[in-house]
């Protein structure tokens, strides 16, 4: 199987130019009905083979949760052969309360971006969208952590940042468990371990927070030493490792001792964790407009983390806490999605996503490495597709089909879940009868286009062309605030316009835009909260993110 890990897949094409832009779609005439979803639901027996959508279903848009997949593993396993289907239980056409998940980690749901199109039309563009919608659960069942704190000590850190990151390490071990382990290492051009993971009881509180206080600033900046030491006390612990295993990297400075350049740094650190069995999430903190945004963001994305970038030291417990809040809230870990075309005659073109892509067949299925779901997160994957015309008119054209693998926090287990979508073909004698249009398409197409202008007004600004790079945020903000989906898209709009006011000059581009571009574009892809400051939270900001930012707020 070939890998594509672009935010777009392209099967026309395998050329290294940058990827397409989503084109914008005009919102339909005013005779076709406000957007609606119509719910439909089917059930799976434990064959593998599925039964049929009813045919009854217009637009095919299904929720499930499943059972768990046989497995005498504990661990979770991303190459694991996949297990017989499981029984699928419907949820309801709003919101899924906790009890429906039926100790299932995620729901799962498909749905096209219109109820019906003409028979005797081909579609070079329909989109449809797969989601995966994370339970509620509460913070007592939460799973227990491995934490490895990355600090930079360097010369640059001295004062005000130092003290608030201790100050910060500090909140983080006031929140943790008797059953998680931290430990902590500090780099300039040298590396110390101050602390190896140990239980956070009272004891090992009081021995953390003195090893955060020894820590003092001077020196260089040996990032990459620092987090391959990180990776190898991951590794040596990983007979005793907790669930949930991460490290947190935070620097505010670029790499200049060790390994500096930054694709090469980025090599080592996808090998390293390669080779670890149980891999941990990375998430990187870069204090203003020094550290490589650009570097961290990677490093993270390698990890399945995030990257916070904290404007002012004021951020950085916000930044913290954020991440905190996630950690604590995992259910889901190793979440590994197959979309795959039902039809010959209908090509998969492209699917717009940040994460991973594995071509199994090319134009007919693919896999998509999402990592994992914090408590109420969602994950939606756009996919394009190419629909042909059909000689026969039917109230279900089936599109694709969608596998999810995952590993359960909550129930230490492999789980599966699976739903398809499709759409009705319409005769000629038909084409007024009214078309739902999907507004949860529609939001998610608006969401990559901001984050792929994003990435773009990222890339102008970087080659000088700062003043192209705002024209073409004001061109998606004016795009978004026209489509159907433009009531609930405020907050892309609020995002483009602090980018856009953050570049009024070359120095100002450089002093904010730049690494706030890289944070917002990525928050948007990974549909994640990656928030420093408590102004900015989002839709993505799940209820353990806000309570976790408040308890550090308060202190």
């Amino acid at each position: 199987m070939s890998r594509n890990t672009q935010n777009t897949l392209s099967t026309a094409s395998s050329s290294s130019s940058p990827p397409p832009m989503i084109p914008f779609t005009p919102p339909p005439p005013p005779s076709v009905a406000a957007p609606a979803l119509i719910i439909t639901t089917e059930s799976a027996s434990t064959s593998p083979t599925r039964s049929a959508p009813s045919p009854t279903a217009i637009a095919s848009t299904s929720y499930f949760d499943a059972s768990p997949a046989p497995s005498t593993s504990p661990a979770p396993s991303a190459s694991a052969s996949p297990a017989p289907s499981a029984s699928l239980a419907p949820a309801p056409s709003s919101s899924p309360s906790p009890s429906l998940f039926n100790n299932s980690a995620l729901l799962v749901s498909a749905e096209p971006e219109k109820s019906s199109f003409p028979m005797d039309q081909q579609a070079n563009q329909f989109m449809c969208i797969a989601n995966m919608k994370a339970c509620h659960f509460e913070e007592s069942n939460r799973a227990p952590m491995d934490v490895v704190l990355v600090l930079d000590r360097s010369g640059s850190m001295l004062g005000d940042k130092l003290k608030t990151l201790q100050q910060s390490v500090n909140l983080m071990i006031d929140h943790l468990r008797s059953t998680d382990r931290l430990a902590i290492i500090s780099y300039d051009e040298k590396v110390q371990i101050h602390s190896k993971l140990v239980l956070m009881d009272q004891i090992g509180k009081q021995r953390a927070r003195a090893a955060t206080q020894e820590i003092t600033a001077r020196g260089a900046t040996n990032l990459s030493g620092a987090l391959l030491t990180a990776f190898d006390m991951i590794e040596e612990t990983q007979q005793t490792a907790n669930p949930i295993r991460s490290v947190l990297l935070m620097t505010d400075g670029l790499a200049n001792h060790g390994i500096v350049n930054s694709q090469k740094l980025l090599q080592v650190t996808s090998n390293r964790l390669a080779e670890l069995p149980q891999r941990p999430s990375v998430y990187c903190f870069g204090y203003g407009s020094e550290a490589d945004s650009t570097l961290l963001t990677s490093i993270a994305a390698r990890g399945n983390g995030a990257y916070y970038f904290c404007e002012t030291i004021d951020s950085i417990p916000l930044a913290f806490a954020d991440c905190l809040g996630g950690l604590m809230s995992v259910v889901a870990q190793n979440i590994i999605v197959t979309v795959t075309s039902v039809s010959p005659d209908i090509t998969i073109n492209n699917i717009f996503t940040n994460f991973p892509i594995e071509t199994v067949t090319a134009g007919k299925e693919y896999s998509i490495a999402v990592g994992d779901l914090f408590s109420e997160e969602e994950r939606d994957i756009l996919i394009d597709l190419k629909l042909p015309q059909v000689s026969t008119a039917s109230e279900l054209q089936p599109l694709i089909d969608v596998h999810v693998r995952y590993f359960n926090v909550l129930e230490s287990q492999t789980w599966r879940a699976a739903t398809s979508t499709g759409v009705a073909r319409t005769a000629q004698r038909e084409a007024t009868r009214t078309v739902k249009i999907s507004d949860h398409v529609d939001f998610h197409r608006n969401r990559v286009r901001t984050a792929q202008a994003m990435a773009e007004a990222r890339r102008l600004g970087d080659a000088g062309m700062v003043d192209r790079a705002r024209a073409l945020l004001e061109e998606t903000r004016q795009a978004i605030q026209t489509s159907i989906s433009a009531p609930r898209s405020h907050f892309l709009v609020g995002d483009l316009d602090s980018c856009a006011q953050a570049m009024q000059t070359p120095q100002t581009y450089q002093q904010t835009a730049a690494s706030r571009l890289v944070a917002k574009s990525q928050k948007h892809w990974n549909q994640r909260s990656c928030e420093s400051n408590e102004v900015h939270l989002n839709a993505y900001a799940t209820s353990y993110k806000k309570d976790s930012i408040s308890r550090f707020s308060s202190k």
